[in-house]
């Protein structure tokens, strides 16, 4: 048998607010209602799923087990209810993305998303940084490469990481300045927009070297990687988009060394205004990265 449906809506909202007033509010009924639900819920499992301290809600350790699969399961069921309700009205679903992003992540995933949700048409505006443009196209989702704005509801999708590459002919031509870790006279590709870099990485390394030379400047990431894969310098670039290269094997990295990066790629929309359509985009991309694990990837393409 399954645990009473109302609990554990009741028991889903109290974990995302850790809030017995805020899960009521939201769900339209009463504190002692929620608190209620929870209860009986407790008693059905036969554990706490909350630690009260200090007027404090906080998830007991069978409770923090219990709630990504509640979460994820109401979740599914709410979008694919949406989705039936609404598959009898098209819709356009405009995205702003970052274009290296749409290119090595999000074009190879959207042919799913048109199958499970014929009847959104989704229309793609690309830009190098989009948070940084005037928005003068009306957007139902950015997807970001940055900071999360204030303003909006911010997703992150991955943590991601710096890494160092270049082509496997690349490495192998100039081996003993790479493995010597010697780049002030090797060429480098750099992208421009972000603030961190090859100061930052050989700092957290403590490695003693220079930064190569700065022998290309480019605008997007995804120039900067063709660049690397065909062989012309070296690139300090960040894990994302450079994991689908370096499975095919286009680039290798020839230094280990990582740094986890400040900025990484956020989905935005407005905070209080998700029609169906978002919602499904948003819930489909979010599972779609937790199949597709890209941190997991990068650890076992540095493990190769």
């Amino acid at each position: 048998m399954l645990p009473p449906l109302k609990s554990l809506v009741a028991f889903e909202a109290c974990a995302r607010h850790q809030s017995i007033t805020k899960a009521a509010q939201e769900l339209h009924v009463t504190q002692a209602a929620i608190s209620q639900h929870i209860k009986a819920l407790e008693q059905y499992l036969g554990f706490a799923l909350f630690n009260r301290e200090n007027r404090r809600l906080k998830l007991s350790i069978r409770g923090q087990q219990y709630y990504p699969t509640v979460h994820q399961s109401l979740r599914a069921i709410s979008h694919q209810t949406k989705a039936l309700t609404h598959r009898n009205e098209p819709q356009q679903l405009t995205v702003k993305v970052n274009t290296s992003f749409c290119y090595y992540w999000l074009l190879p995933q959207l042919q799913d998303f048109c199958q499970r949700y014929p009847f959104i048409q989704v229309k793609l505006h690309t830009e190098d940084w989009p948070q940084l443009q005037a928005n003068q196209t009306k957007v139902d989702i950015e997807i970001v490469n940055g900071q999360p704005s204030k303003e909006l509801h911010s997703e992150l999708l991955c943590k991601e990481y710096w890494i160092a590459v270049c082509s496997p002919e690349f490495k192998a031509q100039h081996n003993e300045e790479l493995t010597q870790c010697a780049l002030e006279q090797l060429p480098g590709i750099y992208v421009r927009g972000y603030t961190e870099g090859w100061h930052e990485w050989l700092s957290s390394n403590t490695l003693s070297s220079s930064p190569p030379l700065q022998q290309y400047e480019v605008d997007s990431t995804m120039m900067g990687l063709e660049l690397a894969a065909q062989g012309a310098g070296i690139m300090l670039c960040r894990s994302l988009n450079a994991l689908p290269l370096l499975q095919n094997k286009r680039i290798v990295v020839f230094n280990d060394s990582t740094i986890s990066s400040t900025d990484c790629h956020y989905l935005q929309y407005e905070r209080n205004h998700a029609p169906p359509k978002v919602t499904l985009f948003t819930g489909w991309l979010q599972q779609r990265f937790l199949a597709l694990q890209p941190e997991k990837a990068l650890i076992d393409a540095l493990q190769r």
